[in-house]
């Protein structure tokens, strides 16, 4: 299954946004990254790579919160990915959550939303710019894991029932998405969002173990904060995770 060989036709986006198409051996949140921060793009700016075997891009957003809130347009992100595959996809494919980024298909993980701001730039600061990006596998990269079954921990969507979808197909139903959720945020805030998120949370009745600063807090997952931080409750308290301490912890890495 070739990911250098793009013969799918460019993606249509709503006029709120431009697309540029970024080379396949590329990534897509570096260039626009780049471009941020060259002043060469700016809010709306989608680059897209001509990947095939993974949708990959990455939207510039300006930012009018300090970067903690900035934070929150991941699961606003999840839920607008997971409507989009709702919308084109098979009926059997169950895509959920694992907090605070990762996106799972039947169970097993397929991708991430992620956020990358400007060097240096800390939880009160409010950035210039942020580039919000997906890394979405559609089928197994060549060379790579091309055996369904041989890692029961990862998929990809061609193996979920999804042989009919594309990357062209899944970016653009995902920014028709993202574009209504926006939308419902600026309107109704965060509650939709929360509650979106919620219900596509992976064992959202069970326990959980997040891993911070050397501690490791295990407790029972009780939901999301206002700004899309985690709640779980250990034996003794209920604790609150920020996405931006994690998030300034951990220094999330381009692959999912």
């Amino acid at each position: 299954m070739m990911s250098d060989m793009d013969l799918l036709p460019d993606p249509i986006f709503a006029p709120l946004l431009s697309g540029y198409a970024v080379p396949g051996d590329q990534s897509a949140v570096a260039v626009a990254s780049a471009r941020a921060e060259s002043g060469e793009a700016g809010a709306g700016d989608l680059f897209w790579s001509r990947r095939t075997d993974r949708l990959d891009c990455a939207l510039v957003l300006e930012p009018e919160v300090d970067a903690a809130g900035t934070l929150a347009m991941i699961p606003l992100a999840m839920v607008a990915l997971a409507d989009s595959l709702g919308a084109i996809g098979p009926p059997n494919l169950g895509i959920t959550f694992v907090w605070p980024n990762i996106i799972l298909a039947n169970g097993a993980v397929v991708g991430k939303i992620d956020i990358r701001l400007p060097t240096a730039t800390k939880p009160g600061d409010e950035p210039p710019y942020a580039c919000l990006s997906i890394a979405l596998d559609i089928t197994w990269q060549e060379g790579a894991q091309d055996e369904p079954g041989r890692d029961l921990n990862r998929t990809v969507l061609y193996e979920e029932g999804c042989g009919d979808l594309d990357r062209t197909m899944i970016l653009e139903s995902w920014t028709r998405h993202f574009l209504t959720w926006l939308d419902t945020w600026t309107q109704d805030g965060f509650r939709p969002v929360h509650e979106s998120w919620l219900f596509r949370a992976h064992k959202r009745d069970g326990d959980c173990s997040l891993a911070l600063k050397g501690e490791t807090i295990e407790g029972s997952f009780l939901g999301l904060d206002e700004a899309g931080g985690i709640m779980i409750k250990t034996q003794h308290q209920t604790r609150l995770v920020s996405l931006a301490d994690y998030w300034f912890e951990t220094r999330w890495t381009e692959k999912p």
